[in-house]
């Protein structure tokens, strides 16, 4: 049986996991760490363009909005076959 898994149980346990582990958000990690996380996974169940963009913005990994939004189209165009949410 196939089940679906909502964005607030992922994220549930994403909190969970956070406090016993390294993961972002969780002990060691960026304070924007969880909610890059939370918008990466909000901006692939709902094929949010601008909430991907704004996920990298969050995660620190890009220097400016601009940037990201080059990123963004670029990761996008490159992996449309696997991503049919964004298109």
């Amino acid at each position: 049986m196939l089940w679906r898994l909502t964005l607030r149980s992922f994220r549930d346990g994403l909190r969970y996991l956070s406090n016993f582990y390294c993961l972002p958000g969780g002990a060691g990690g960026s304070p924007n760490g969880l909610a890059a996380v939370e918008a990466t996974v909000e901006a692939a169940v709902t094929g949010e363009r601008k909430l991907m963009t704004e996920a990298l913005i969050l995660d620190g990994s890009v220097p400016d909005y601009r940037t990201a939004e080059r990123l963004t189209e670029d990761l996008l165009r490159t992996q449309a076959p696997y991503l049919p949410q964004f298109n």
